[in-house]
């Protein structure tokens, strides 16, 4: 009997194990997405090109270096939500 309760607690302990893992990984997916989507917003409203952004790296807080199809760029965003755009070389 004692083995069949340790046999479901190690049952339960995988699936939650499984549960948080893909929990986390759909988080950051969605993240990441939408943080592409606005930040290629913000350069093409900055008034540069980027039809796709291929690369985004984290500089330090709402700060970002993205590598679009046109170029690369620093994308800064304030506490206000605003953000400012910058061409790197």
């Amino acid at each position: 009997m004692p083995n069949i309760q340790l046999h479901n607690m190690q049952k339960s302990v995988t699936s939650s194990a499984v549960f948080i893992i893909l929990f986390i990984v759909a988080f950051f997916a969605n993240a990441s997405e939408v943080a592409s989507g606005d930040l290629r917003a913000a350069i093409r409203s900055a008034g540069f090109s980027c039809h796709q952004v291929i690369n985004v790296k984290s500089a330090g807080d709402n700060d970002w270096v993205v590598k679009c199809n046109a170029g690369k760029y620093r994308v800064k965003r304030d506490p206000n939500g605003q953000f400012t755009v910058s061409q790197v070389e």
